[in-house]
């Protein structure tokens, strides 16, 4: 979980729940986000808070567009077996 730059919003993921916003004062869910992904491992902000990046278990980066509410494929990566 994350906090916004202003901490006016806490972001939470989980390998098997979808991405959510959520006030930083109360926890209460602002916004489920759709998952084009199976699951999350991190999630962040963007310092003008305009944008949620989240990494995928599938390796990607993904991002959302608060503004536009739309993901967008950042890039992939893959570890070393």
């Amino acid at each position: 979980m994350v906090f916004s730059l202003d901490s006016e919003v806490l972001a939470t993921c989980g390998d098997r729940d979808p991405i959510r916003l959520r006030d930083g004062i109360t926890g209460e869910v602002i916004r489920t986000l759709p998952s084009p992904a199976p699951g999350y491992t991190t999630v962040a902000f963007t310092p003008d808070g305009r944008r949620v990046l989240a990494t995928g278990q599938d390796g990607a980066v993904y991002t959302w567009d608060n503004g536009g509410g739309s993901w967008g494929r950042f890039c992939g990566f893959r570890t070393a077996s």
